[in-house]
C-alpha cells in the first residue's frame, strides 16, 4: 500500500495505542445459557446446570465462556455422541479447577503465541467481530514496518503469511472463520 493512498481512518488506526483497554460488559447467566445453546446447537433444558457452572467459572466473560466450552470438549468432559450432548457437571466442576486462574491460563496461552500473531490478534480485536483481511493486512503491515522487533525475513506481510497466522489463531480457538 502507498501512504498517500491510505485513508484518514487507516492512518489513524495504524497510530492507535494497541495496549488500550476497551471495556466490554460481561454476559448475565441467561445470556451465557443462550450462548452455550448456540455453541452446542441445542436449546436443551439440561444445559441449565452446565450454563450455571460455566457462568460461575467465567463470570460471564464471552471469550472465557467460549474458551471454557472448547476446553471441556478437548478434555472429553463434553461429548456429542449420536447427535446428543453428554456431560457431567460434577466431573467438570471437580476436574476444571481453574475458575480463579482462567484469565491467567488464557493470558499464558496468548503469551506463548508468536509475537507477530499477538499483534495481529490485537488489531483484529479492534476491527470488530467480523473484519476484512485486506484491511487487517494494510494495518498490520503499517505496524510491522514501524516496529523493528516485528520484522522478519520480509518487510511485507503477504496475504499467504497473514492467512497462515489467521489459520493458527483459528486452530487455537482465538478466531472463528466465517464465509
Amino acid at each position: 500500500y502507498r501512504d498517500e493512498e491510505s485513508t484518514t481512518i487507516e492512518k489513524n488506526i495504524i497510530k492507535l495505542d494497541f495496549d488500550s483497554v476497551l471495556p466490554l460488559e460481561d454476559l448475565n447467566c441467561h445470556l451465557v445459557k443462550d450462548m452455550i445453546a448456540v455453541e452446542l446447537g441445542d436449546d436443551l433444558e439440561e444445559i441449565n446446570d452446565l450454563s450455571a457452572l460455566i457462568f460461575r467459572k467465567t463470570a460471564g466473560n464471552p471469550f472465557y465462556v467460549k474458551q471454557f466450552i472448547s476446553s471441556i470438549q478437548k478434555e472429553g468432559f463434553l461429548k456429542k455422541i449420536n447427535g446428543n450432548w453428554y456431560f457431567d457437571t460434577g466431573v467438570i466442576r471437580a476436574e476444571m479447577m481453574i475458575s480463579d486462574s482462567l484469565a491467567e491460563l488464557l493470558s499464558n496461552k496468548v503469551q506463548r503465541l508468536n509475537i507477530r500473531l499477538q499483534v495481529i490478534l490485537k488489531v483484529a480485536s479492534l476491527l470488530g467481530y467480523s473484519f476484512s483481511t485486506d484491511i487487517l493486512q494494510i494495518i498490520v503491515n503499517g505496524i510491522f514496518n514501524e516496529r523493528k522487533e516485528l520484522k522478519e525475513n520480509t518487510d511485507v506481510v503477504t496475504r499467504e503469511i497473514l492467512e497462515s497466522f489467521l489459520d493458527e489463531a483459528v486452530e487455537e480457538c482465538f478466531l472463528e472463520k466465517t464465509s
